[in-house]
Formats: C-alpha cells, sequence, structure tokens
C-alpha cells in the first residue's frame, strides 16, 4: 500500500522518552506499526493512504507541540557525542543546548550542521553550511559547501549561530531554497552584534567510524546502540523502551546519521532489563560492517534493492571493510560515506561506478572517481582494492600513473593507491579541464588520492 510520509525534525538530534512514548502511543493508535530515521537525524512516519495525513499532522502538533514537523532539512548535531569521548573539550551537553535555546522556532531552509571536531559519530560536513568547533572556548569554524568546500576566515561565538542563520535567510529571498557565500560575507560584515574572530587555522578533519551497536563502556558510562538493516523500527518496542526511560540519566534518544539509534547513560544494574527488552523484540546487535554503515534514500526502491545486493555478496566474502562507510547517490539523496556508488547505465544491463573520498576520510571534501562502468558482479570485486588505498599521505615516493582501459575509454591508473585519472573528467580540483589528455598533464600533478607525483 502506498503511503506518505510525515518528517520530525529532532532538535539536538534526540528526542525526550516521555515525547517518543507518546508519539508511538499515538501512531499504535492509528495502526502505524513502525518509524524509520533519516540520515539528517530526522523520524520519518510513512502514513498509510487510508489515514489523513493533514489530519496526523495536527493531532501529532496538538498533542506534541514541542516536536517540529517541517519540509526543509533537519539541524545535524553531534550532542550524541558530547557524553562518548575520552578527549576533554569545551563541549558538553549543555554548550549545545545553549545553541538550540536560541532557535527560537527558526528553522533554516538550507543545510546547516553543528559539530565538536573530537568525535565520530556525525561526520564534520555534512551541510551546506557547517559550524565545526574550534580550540577557541565558545567558537565555531565555519565551513561551506556550496560549489566547492570553502573555509571562512572567521570563527562564530555559540549564541549567534542563530542570528548569523537568521540574518543570511533574510538577506536574499531563496529561488534555490538555500544561501550562497556572496551572502555570508555579507551579513558577517554588516552585523556587528554577530560575535565572530579572525582566524586562520583551519581544524584537521580526521575520523573513524564509531561504535553504532550493542553495548559499550567508556570509562564508567555505558551506552547502547541498536539498528535495523531495514531501517524499520517497530513502534512497540520503541514505546516499550521509553517507558523504562527512568534507568538511563539522559533521558533522551538519539538518532546517528546512520538510521541507528542510541541511549546514553545507562545504569549498570539496569543491562539485564535492558537485555530482556531487546531479546522479547527479537532485537538484533549483531550485524555484519557490510549492513551496518550504509547510507541510502530509504524510500527510493533502486537504492534499497542495489543496497541489498551488495550487502548480500559482500556477506559472502572475506573482504576487509574496517573504515568503510558506504552510500548510494541518487539525484535527490547524498550520502556522507567515503565510499559511494552511482547509477551510471539504468535499464536491463545496468552499470555503476564508484567514488572515494580522500584518504577514505569521510570528513574529506571531495568524491573521486575509483572505478566506473561496473557491472553489480564486478563492484565486489573492484572494492577489494580500496585495501590498497592510502589513509594518509605519503611523503618521497615516487610512483608512475599506469594506462589502464577502462570501456574503451583513455584513463590511467596510479600504480600507488590505484585511482585513475579520467581525461573525459579532467580533474577540476586541480584545475585540470575535461578532456585534458594524460600525456599533457602539467609535471606538478599530483594524483588526488596519494598525492603521488608523475614521473
Amino acid at each position: 500500500m502506498m503511503s506518505d510520509i510525515i518528517k520530525v525534525n529532532l532538535i539536538g538530534g534526540s528526542i525526550n522518552f516521555s515525547q517518543l512514548r507518546s508519539l508511538c502511543l499515538l501512531l499504535n493508535h492509528k495502526g502505524i506499526e513502525k518509524i524509520s530515521f533519516s540520515q539528517r537525524q530526522e523520524i520519518l512516519i510513512n502514513v498509510p493512504k487510508k489515514t489523513n495525513i493533514d489530519d496526523l499532522k495536527k493531532e501529532i502538533n496538538i498533542k506534541l507541540p514541542e516536536l517540529v514537523i517541517a519540509n526543509s532539512p533537519n539541524i545535524i548535531s553531534s550532542l550524541i557525542a558530547s557524553n562518548n569521548t575520552n578527549i576533554n573539550s569545551w563541549i558538553g551537553d549543555d554548550v549545545f543546548w545553549e545553541i538550540f535555546d536560541n532557535q527560537n522556532n527558526f528553522i533554516p531552509l538550507a543545510s546547516v550542521s553543528i559539530v565538536h571536531k573530537f568525535q565520530n559519530f556525525v561526520p564534520l560536513m555534512t551541510s551546506k553550511v557547517n559550524f565545526v568547533s574550534s580550540s577557541i572556548q565558545n567558537y565555531w569554524h565555519i565551513l561551506t559547501n556550496f560549489v566547492e568546500p570553502k573555509w571562512m576566515n572567521t570563527i562564530i561565538h555559540s549564541q549567534s549561530i542563530f542570528l548569523f542563520l537568521e540574518k543570511l535567510q533574510l538577506a536574499r529571498s531563496y529561488p534555490n531554497n538555500g544561501y550562497d557565500e556572496k551572502h555570508l560575507y555579507k551579513v558577517l560584515k554588516e552585523f556587528p552584534e554577530i560575535k565572530i574572530k579572525k582566524s586562520s587555522n583551519n581544524p584537521k578533519l580526521e575520523q573513524t567510524l564509531p561504535k553504532l551497536e550493542g553495548f559499550h563502556s567508556l570509562s564508567d558510562k555505558t551506552y547502547l546502540g541498536i539498528f535495523n538493516k531495514h531501517n524499520q523500527y517497530s513502534v512497540l518496542f520503541l514505546e516499550e523502551l521509553a517507558s523504562i526511560s527512568k534507568q538511563y540519566s539522559s533521558n533522551q534518544l538519539f538518532v546517528t546519521p546512520y538510521s541507528s539509534i542510541l541511549i546514553n547513560n545507562i545504569g549498570k544494574e539496569y543491562l539485564h532489563s535492558l537485555r530482556q527488552l531487546l531479546k522479547k523484540y527479537n532485537i538484533n546487535l549483531r550485524h555484519t560492517h557490510s549492513e551496518l554503515f550504509w547510507q541510502i534514500d530509504n524510500t527510493d526502491k533502486n537504492s534499497i534493492w542495489l543496497k541489498s545486493q551488495i550487502s548480500q555478496r559482500l556477506n559472502n566474502t572475506e573482504l576487509n571493510l574496517d573504515g568503510i562507510s558506504l552510500g548510494i547517490e541518487t539525484s535527490s539523496f547524498k550520502p556522507i560515506s567515503n565510499v559511494i556508488f552511482k547509477l551510471d547505465k539504468g535499464g536491463l544491463f545496468k552499470k555503476y561506478s564508484i567514488y572515494i573520498k580522500d584518504y577514505l576520510n569521510q570528513n574529506s571534501f571531495f568524491n573521486q572517481p575509483f572505478r566506473l562502468n561496473l557491472t553489480l558482479k564486478e563492484i565486489c570485486y573492484q572494492l577489494k582494492d580500496l585495501n590498497q588505498v592510502p589513509t594518509v599521505i605519503k611523503k618521497n615516493s615516487v610512483k608512475v600513473l599506469d594506462t589502464a582501459s577502462i570501456s574503451g575509454k583513455n584513463n590511467y591508473q596510479c600504480k600507488s593507491c590505484l585511482t585513475q585519472y579520467i581525461e573525459e573528467f579532467g580533474d577540476p580540483r586541480q584545475n585540470i579541464k575535461a578532456g585534458t589528455l594524460y600525456k599533457e598533464l602539467p609535471k606538478s600533478y599530483r594524483c588526488n588520492i596519494c598525492g603521488e607525483p608523475l614521473n
């Protein structure tokens, strides 16, 4: 049966257990058995056609006025990780909640993220405008990602983030539903009440993958991660989970960008009752890596099918996927994974391409062509070469880009990391125009992934 979707933006990527329980009771009464979570930390409610979606929205607004039903993208936050890191920092729960207290029902039209750089639950660059914590207390770097990613030479105070976004939104009419760099600089210059400082130091954007599921202890704290590979979470399970929320000091359910959920600060004396609840609803806490770290549009049937096919094939191999997150890009969905699949050719004989982030770092700015024009069967075979992609920059090593022929096109493959230079595409990151022949590359050209020079 076809359905419409209600999207609930979760402030801070979290929902109070009391609110969650009330929402689940309401949905269960309406005959809605499952909900999903998005990579932007949103609740997705699939409303059957037999249910009037407008009436349900009104009922949610009346019974749960704190929840934000919106079509605009949710603000991604790393509040989820403020209690799950061993690194001392000025950022804690209180810092994020003070920021969101200044939101005052303001909803930005473009995508925004506010993230702590010393955590691994939320990639640092997920939005058009990204605020990344600096080394100065209560100040944040500004990273924009419009035509191309850029650091602004400015850091902004926590109390000014939403003032800045509001002024920015008023500075233009939004025909394309977003911001641009010109207006960012204009707003920072024209509104002195926005507290900023000059900065020339940009943070290193390194990241490892988090532990998404199971019970994990960090110092004297325990958290539980729950993942459903179909992104279909039982309303009855969530309602019962919320009903015993007195066992958790955080009183919040958090959503990760991998569509999983997390509970912080669980008292050790309550671990047994939680395990019994997981057993009652047959909740699996032992998914494989190839199932866990995916980002897809769960409303797109082609993406769901492709994910299932690749996951099935990967599970039948001994491929080491440590540090790898996988995503499927469509015209309306841009994953933040470090390995991304794109459909090149539809129809009966589908062809796909694989793109990777620099050094397989999710926080890297760019996607680099890795393998092109592959059949489904060839995808897993080609993924084995990911183990040869360096995750750190190599120095003082000279390798030659070797000629390789793929689909009759002129491509050249780095012997060090196997990344391809494709004459058809060129390399816009290094100002190499599309169609530039390999032999015409300047002597200063370097491989985009490992930095190796030409001979």
